[in-house]
């Protein structure tokens, strides 16, 4: 088995395990999709090559999320979603038209239906679909002008959005119904962050 490289990659966000990093390079340009063959048909044998597909020109990539049975989620600049029921073969753009403006960093899914993504920045929201795309639902908002959403992660049900820092505490918030409702972790629960 290869063993992966511990470098980082420092970001204006923090440091990234350099695999992490050359991912989210190769997502970024230009919102070129580049994914191995193996997680592009989640089916057969790994054949270790890889498609490229550039679906909207000039959009970076952000987030991704593939949920299993070929459904991929891809979120990014200009308020982008897209969407794969097939591996990664054709995407759909079901970006939320409210969202336009936003930087779409992060997305957790459970199936081709039920998603969540966040904004980084002003507005700071969280948004949910649970019908592909076709509709979106403001679930969170932090009207803090410091506000900044940085990361999704899910565990089954359970979701957590991690913050930047703000009036020196910790911004993390949990879900435990697949982002349908949120509460915020009182900051006197939490580490206090550390400067650097």
């Amino acid at each position: 088995m290869p063993s992966l490289r511990t470098h980082t990659h420092s970001g204006s966000r923090g440091s990234l395990p350099a695999a992490v990093a050359l991912g989210w390079r190769a997502l970024a340009a230009g919102l070129a999709i580049v994914l191995p063959a193996c997680v592009g048909s989640f089916a057969g044998p790994p054949r270790g090559d890889f498609a490229v597909q550039v679906v909207k020109p000039g959009v970076t990539l952000r987030g991704l999320a593939a949920p299993g049975s070929g459904v991929v989620w891809a979120t990014g600049s200009r308020g982008t979603v897209l969407r794969s029921v097939d591996g990664g073969s054709t995407w759909r753009d079901v970006g939320p038209a409210a969202a336009a403006g936003s930087d779409l960093r992060s997305v957790v899914a459970w199936s081709s239906t039920c998603a969540v993504v966040a904004s980084t920045g002003q507005p700071a929201v969280v948004l949910r679909t649970g019908d592909g795309g076709q509709s979106w639902v403001e679930v969170l908002r932090d009207p803090r002008p410091e506000a900044f959403f940085d990361a999704l992660a899910a565990h089954g049900d359970q979701v957590c959005l991690l913050g930047d820092p703000v009036a020196g505490g910790m911004a993390l918030w949990r879900s435990a119904d697949r982002g349908a409702t949120w509460a915020a972790v009182p900051p006197t629960e939490l580490p206090k962050p550390q400067a650097g």
